[in-house]
């Protein structure tokens, strides 16, 4: 994963799973996570953990030698647009993509199996913009309650 400014980004994407996942268990919502503290396990031991009518979201940050290069998207399949965009809309930073959304055609990998498997990957910003940064360690809780609201209604 990506580094910049002395953070991991691992470690920002565990903290908002740790995060949204506390806050999903507080409300009573059923939860599937990979892992539990810093444990995050590997893709393939994630994809066999998925359930099909569970809603996947995985936590990522975006890089750029660009450390000017800003925004937050979502990158999901088509019908999974408008909820994508809504994820993304809890991130107080500039939509990327479709108002937050990103096919994951147009992502750098182009396919991803998160994806593919019906999840959600959230981009939150970027690491390597110490304004996206800064925004992004200052507000996990206030953004993961907006998510839940957003995946809960």
């Amino acid at each position: 994963g990506a580094c910049a400014h002395n953070y991991k980004e691992r470690d920002i994407a565990v903290m908002y799973r740790n995060e949204l996942v506390s806050q999903l268990k507080s409300l009573k919502h059923e939860t599937i996570q990979d892992g539990v503290d810093n444990d995050n396990k590997s893709l393939q031991e994630a994809l066999k953990m998925n359930k099909k009518d569970y809603l996947w979201i995985e936590f990522h940050m975006n890089a750029s030698d660009n450390q000017k290069a800003t925004g937050v998207e979502s990158i999901a399949l088509s019908d999974k647009r408008i909820l994508a965009q809504n994820i993304s809309a809890c991130v107080n930073l500039k939509k990327r993509g479709d108002n937050g959304y990103i096919d994951q055609s147009l992502s750098a990998r182009g396919r991803l199996a998160v994806v593919n498997n019906g999840g959600i990957i959230v981009e939150l910003g970027f690491i390597s913009n110490k304004d996206d940064l800064d925004y992004i360690l200052k507000n996990v809780k206030d953004i993961c309650s907006k998510i839940v609201k957003v995946i809960t209604c």
